[in-house]
């Protein structure tokens, strides 16, 4: 038999319900933007520690509304929490909010590394 169909069939090591699926479709599109993927680079960096989104503006070169644009639809999708100073509004990761991202680039790693070892 088609080894390809074999494989289809095999119980796997990771499998999404239509609602995970759709959680997981709903992060990724959030965050394939060079710009929101830039800004969770530098909330990355700066590991627990809150980011002004004042010091964004520069870091990116972009106006304040189109930086703020991406922050609403980061927090929005749950993955920066939002933190007002005063006059400022600091962001930083909402911990675990990529897991299900990383666990299925995990899982699709491992499913590759397979398909070329054997």
């Amino acid at each position: 038999m088609n080894e390809t169909i074999d494989r289809l069939d095999a119980p796997t090591h990771y499998s999404l319900s239509e609602a995970e699926a759709a959680r997981l479709e709903s992060t990724l599109a959030t965050i394939a933007d060079r710009t929101r993927l830039r800004i969770l680079s530098i909330a990355l960096r700066a590991e627990d520690e809150p980011v002004c989104a004042c010091k964004l503006v520069p870091e990116l070169g972009l106006t304040q509304p189109t930086v703020s644009y991406h922050l609403k639809q980061l927090a929005q999708a749950g993955l920066l929490e939002r933190e007002p100073r005063g006059a400022f509004t600091f962001y930083r990761l909402v911990p675990g909010a990529l897991e299900q991202v990383a666990e299925f680039a995990r899982a699709l790693d491992e499913v590759a590394r397979e398909g070329s070892n054997g």
